[in-house]
């Protein structure tokens, strides 16, 4: 098996685009969202950033509601951009249409069930860690066929 050169007007790299954009965008998501919920809670970064208006503001880096939102979102940023370069990647493997897009909708799925019951809807760790799994054995899996692309 050898690399192949990606159709940049192929099926499967415009399925790739359109995840990652999806993919973007929730990350993008969680600015808003993080600032939102700085000021309903009054749970200031820095002093500078209090606003005046708002009673009982504070500066605070340990507000359990603004902290799950940064964790979740630290999650994304050390998960996505690692399944965007081997996704890239995979799709240089020569996969079939379908094999590749599954694997692109179960993972982007699977980070947004994530977000959803560690940030959004907080669940005992078994939903978070299944999301997270799968999204992880998904890129195990093409991380593997680009191994194997590599040296077959």
């Amino acid at each position: 098996m050898a690399f192949v050169e990606i159709d940049f007007h192929g099926e499967i790299f415009k399925h790739y685009a359109l995840i990652i954009a999806f993919l973007v965008l929730k990350m993008m998501f969680y600015v808003p969202w993080t600032a939102v919920t700085r000021i309903r809670r009054g749970a200031f970064a820095n002093p500078e950033d209090i606003l005046p208006w708002i009673q009982d503001a504070k500066v605070t880096h340990n507000d359990e509601v603004v902290e799950r939102i940064r964790r979740a979102h630290r999650n994304d940023l050390e998960n996505i951009p690692f399944f965007m370069v081997i996704a890239w990647l995979y799709m240089m493997t020569g996969p079939s249409v379908d094999l590749a897009k599954t694997l692109f909708e179960v993972f982007a799925v699977c980070r947004y069930m994530h977000t959803m019951v560690y940030a959004l809807f907080p669940l005992p760790a078994a939903a978070r860690s299944l999301a997270f799994m799968l999204a992880f054995l998904v890129m195990g899996y093409m991380t593997i066929c680009v191994l194997v692309s590599c040296y077959v």
